[in-house]
């Protein structure tokens, strides 16, 4: 990667503007005290790494400030020898701590490709998964990832090294996702789009007051928030700058998602789905409400995940109350509303209070105990409410002639 790329936008997010790093401002005194690295210089066996070929010398600050906190340098060349033959390689290095305490130098070879056909720590990779990692280097979402000692199952972000194409995970528990980048607030709801894995598209400005567009993801391999490299994702983002960008962004003004579910016959195309439903990287857009429903915090990020929003003050189509669900449709990329919750339909039969009404208010379908009521169902009614209902049922009963 170039020099000038690095410059023009930083890439770990949050290392960089949210826990204090930030360019010297003109008339500063000094310079705050740096934070002690995480390993010793006393436990670290420096002849290991010279038998690779490296001399610590060699390492530049940036390389050896990484090495030392667990990070990795960038790609060097190392010298390893195998059956007494040497070969020149290009790796990243890093230390890992073994059981016993101990430093060991781990090297990171160049590989050709990421082994993307092969399950990695107890997790097997979809399609869907692939496209992702080769698209932008992040899976963009969590998923269980085997602990490599104890075997445990736990939820964890998956990256690609975009240096070597070596797979990396990491548990969720130990990413923390920052309020802020820089001068920039992040919003509840865009912490929880984060900590679910997705990309943010995002206007940033740094301490130094230099602004961009950006796009942030948990990378793995950094093992922060990330801005996603540019190259990366502006091939999808042409339409940025035309006053939908700024719409999208933010997660309290869609394009009126209320009005739109019965208009979704005239909206089937791809562009119009897209602007109103997706981020450009395909990813959720946040919505902060659905009609009369006003979610809350939690309810924006299961909708941004994927999963099921109950809506509790929704309206039939004769007006009445009732309860429905809301859930995001991968295949038509839209946001579908339904009568029962759509993830136990498939299990088993749901209990919803609102079924009945719904079926007779909306489909049409006939209730044998409320057939012959003028009014339609109210919100868990499935028999004459009043004494008026039961006289209207019993008067029409009655009145009908069994042949």
């Amino acid at each position: 990667m170039k020099q000038e790329n690095l410059e023009q936008q930083p890439q770990a997010a949050e290392t960089q503007t949210a826990q204090g790093q930030q360019p010297a401002q003109e008339g500063q005194a000094q310079a705050k005290p740096e934070k002690p690295n995480l390993i010793a210089d006393g436990d670290v066996d420096w002849k290991e790494l010279e038998r690779f070929g490296v001399k610590r010398e060699n390492l530049s600050e940036k390389d050896m400030k990484a090495l030392m906190n667990y990070g990795k340098t960038n790609l060097v060349t190392v010298n390893p020898t195998f059956g007494g033959d040497s070969y020149e390689l290009q790796a990243r290095l890093s230390f890992q701590k073994t059981e016993d305490g101990k430093m060991k130098l781990a090297p990171h070879f160049v590989r050709h490709e990421p082994r993307l056909d092969i399950p990695h720590n107890g997790y097997t990779f979809t399609d869907e998964d692939k496209k992702k990692l080769k698209q932008t280097g992040n899976l963009g979402r969590l998923v269980d990832v085997a602990d490599t000692k104890t075997g445990e199952m736990r939820p964890s972000y998956i990256s690609i090294d975009r240096l070597t194409n070596e797979i990396v995970d990491i548990p969720a528990s130990k990413i923390r996702i920052p309020d802020r980048i820089g001068l920039t607030e992040l919003l509840k709801p865009e912490q929880d789009i984060l900590r679910a894995g997705l990309a943010l598209p995002k206007e940033v400005t740094l301490k130094n007051g230099r602004k961009f567009e950006a796009v942030l993801q948990v990378s793995a391999e950094k093992r922060d928030v990330e801005f996603v490299p540019e190259h990366l994702w502006q091939g999808q983002s042409q339409r940025r700058g035309n006053g939908q960008e700024k719409k999208q962004k933010s997660p309290e003004a869609p394009d009126a998602p209320g009005q739109q579910q019965k208009e979704a016959g005239s909206q089937e195309n791809g562009q119009r789905r897209n602007r109103s439903w997706t981020n450009e990287d395909g990813s959720i857009r946040p919505i902060g409400k659905w009609k009369d429903d006003k979610f809350t915090e939690q309810q924006k990020a299961d909708y941004v995940a994927g999963k099921v929003v109950v809506l509790a003050n929704a309206k039939d189509d004769q007006g009445q109350p009732c309860t429905k669900y809301l859930k995001f449709d991968r295949e038509k990329g839209r946001p579908l509303t339904y009568p029962a919750n759509p993830d136990l339909a498939q299990t088993v039969a749901p209990s919803n209070e609102s079924r009945t009404q719904l079926a007779v208010n909306n489909e049409g379908k006939t209730n044998e105990a409320t057939k012959h009521l003028k009014e339609p169902l109210t919100q868990g009614q499935t028999a004459p409410k009043d004494d008026a209902q039961k006289k209207q049922q019993t008067k029409k009963s009655k009145g009908m002639k069994v042949s």
